[in-house]
This record gives C-alpha cells, sequence and structure tokens, in this order.
C-alpha cells in the first residue's frame, strides 16, 4: 500500500507539469514574440510573426496590419510598406488609425525621395488636423529645394502639438537658410573665366583648379604662338598648340559654370543633411 503516493505522484507529476508549459503556438504568445523582435530592432522576423499572429487570430486585425507596415518601414522595405500601410486605411474604421497609416504612406515615400508622391498624398487628405501632415510636407519642400514652398508651408501651422514645437523652428531657419543663401551664378563664372582663365573657377572657390586652368591655357597659347611667330601658318607646332589652347580655354569657360552649380549643390546639400528627423508619429 506504500507503494501507492509515488504511483500518484508519477501519474500527477506530467499532467502538472504539462499544465504549467506555455502555449508557444497561441496567438498570445506568437503576439508578444513578434513585439519582443520588433523592440530588439529585428523588423523582419517581427512582421513575419506578426504575419502568423493575423492568421491564427480572431481579434481586430488593423492594429497588426499598421504594426507591420511599420516594421518594413523601418527595414527600408517601402514598398511592402506602403502595401500595409493602405491595407490598414482601407479596412479600418477608426479615424485616428487610419490617418497615421495615411500619414506613414507619405512618410514612407518621402524616406523613398519619391517627393512629389508624398506630396499628393497630404495634399488629398481631408482632415482638421494637419499639423503633422503640413510638417512632412514642408520636409518634401526642403528636400526639393523649394525653399520659398517650404517656408509657405511651415507659416500655417498653428497650435503646435508639442512634439513638433522644438522642430518647426528649426525647419524655419533651414528654410531662411535656403532663401538668403549666397549662390554662385553660373554665368558669372563664365564670364570670369571668358575674359581671365581660371577666374571663374577661383571665384568659385576652386583657387588650385583656376590657377591650373590658367596655366594649362596660358602654356598652350603661349607655344600656339611661339609656334606660328617662327614658322608662321605653315607652323605644326603652332596648328596643335592652338587647337588645345581653343579645347583647353572652352572647357575652362564651361567647367567654371559648372563649379559654380556645383558649389550651389553643395551648399544646399549641406541645408539638407542638418535638417532634423522627424518624431514618431503615433495612432
Amino acid at each position: 500500500m506504500k507503494i501507492y503516493p509515488v504511483i500518484l505522484i508519477f501519474i500527477i507529476l506530467p499532467l502538472i507539469l504539462n499544465a504549467a508549459e506555455p502555449d508557444y503556438y497561441s496567438p498570445e504568445n506568437m503576439l508578444s514574440f513578434a513585439d519582443h523582435l520588433y523592440d530588439d530592432e529585428d523588423y523582419l522576423r517581427a512582421a513575419e510573426e506578426y504575419k502568423r499572429y493575423i492568421f491564427l487570430s480572431t481579434d481586430d486585425k488593423n492594429n497588426i496590419l499598421y504594426k507591420i507596415g511599420l516594421c518594413y518601414r523601418l527595414a527600408s522595405k517601402n514598398d511592402l510598406a506602403v502595401e500595409y500601410f493602405r491595407k490598414t486605411a482601407d479596412n479600418t474604421t477608426n479615424d485616428r488609425l487610419k490617418h497615421a497609416a495615411v500619414y506613414q504612406t507619405a512618410y514612407t515615400y518621402f524616406l523613398a525621395e519619391e517627393y512629389d508622391k508624398s506630396i499628393t498624398i497630404i495634399d488629398n487628405l481631408d482632415v482638421k488636423e494637419k499639423n503633422w501632415f503640413y510638417t512632412l510636407k514642408s520636409l518634401n519642400y526642403l528636400h526639393q529645394r523649394k525653399w520659398y514652398k517650404a517656408r509657405d508651408i511651415l507659416d500655417q501651422i498653428k497650435n503646435l502639438d508639442e512634439r513638433l514645437i522644438y522642430i518647426i523652428p528649426e525647419l524655419k531657419a533651414k528654410s531662411t537658410a535656403g532663401i538668403n543663401m549666397k549662390r554662385k551664378k553660373p554665368i558669372l563664372a563664365a564670364l570670369f573665366s571668358a575674359v581671365l582663365p581660371g577666374s571663374g573657377k577661383i571665384y568659385c572657390g576652386e583657387i588650385v583648379d583656376g590657377l591650373y586652368s590658367f596655366a594649362v591655357v596660358g602654356l598652350s597659347g603661349l607655344l600656339a604662338w611661339d609656334g606660328f611667330r617662327k614658322n608662321d601658318v605653315n607652323s605644326i607646332q603652332g596648328w596643335i598648340f592652338g587647337s588645345l589652347s581653343v579645347v583647353f580655354y572652352s572647357g575652362n569657360i564651361y567647367g567654371s559654370a559648372l563649379s559654380a552649380r556645383v558649389y550651389n549643390y553643395s551648399k544646399e546639400n549641406d541645408i539638407i543633411n542638418s535638417i532634423p528627423k522627424l518624431p514618431e508619429f503615433l495612432p
């Protein structure tokens, strides 16, 4: 009779252990694991777990569709991100979530440097509170170097959200910097180099290149003159170096105009690269 307790232990203990073991394949645990992967910035694996959760769960899935869109956006899978944000916007009846999904669609296009698509989405949106959308629209214009349009949009933003209150003045400063930037004029740079070879490049801040252009054009011209001086129009040296001098002189003019454009582009890039990032939009 004394062996009964031992037998009971062997019978009951496995039942207790099995009852305590978590169901790793339950929708709740899948969702918890997906959230864990998301927090660990393992976005692609998190997206797959969220998809498995959607397949097995009977709950409202629109928030999860939105989360999958975020996973793909953060993993730079822009096409997939747009797909899931659009699914969210099309399926949900929650206005806040719908606006968040539309915003993320526009933001994803912005990150993909498809600025016109981003702006079109914002322009077609009918919402009362547009501060976030106007801010994103101004960013699109800043990255397109449309400084005046960016400033005009920023001036329309009133009653700032507390998460935007610090970024708006910075964006206004960037648009003002773009407007007031001292640009080099390509025509003026070309004219300078036409009068004095290399001076257009010096005007654009390229002193070494300017001196090099002056030396090359000057030396080839001098050698051509020397050849014609010695042998008149029959000088092979004169014709060779004369032709080279014309090529170098023309290239010096074109290169100076190009240098002005490169200078302006580089200075504008400095402004764009210093633009702060938007805080994350929360539905």
